[in-house]
């Protein structure tokens, strides 16, 4: 990879790690599935089984008391996870890029 192409998923990791570790600014309003999930009835079911098989229910990070410490953390591991996924998928699908398969 060119040096000035890693500067720039370097910056771009920077940033996204910043906007997700300010993500505990976020509304606290419902969005619009939550909101119509609320209206028909819904919501409180899905968030109960979600918070039996969720990994961050509700975006907060499991094992924090502190709420903006957990949303905050949950915008992070939500980050990097997404980055990984992205260089393993761009790895895999450039390997052996030119050479015959």
């Amino acid at each position: 990879m060119k040096p000035a192409l890693k500067f720039r998923f370097r910056w771009a990791l920077g940033v996204a790690l910043a906007l997700g570790a300010l993500s505990f600014l976020a509304s606290q309003k419902p969005d619009g599935l939550e909101k119509v999930g609320e209206e028909l009835g819904f919501s409180q079911r899905a968030q109960e089984a979600f918070a039996r098989r969720g990994w961050m229910p509700d975006y907060h990070f499991p094992g924090i008391p502190d709420e903006r410490w957990a949303t905050g953390l949950a915008g992070v591991a939500g980050v990097l996870l997404v980055y990984a996924a992205a260089v393993i998928l761009a790895h895999w699908l450039s390997r052996g890029k030119g050479a015959p398969r």
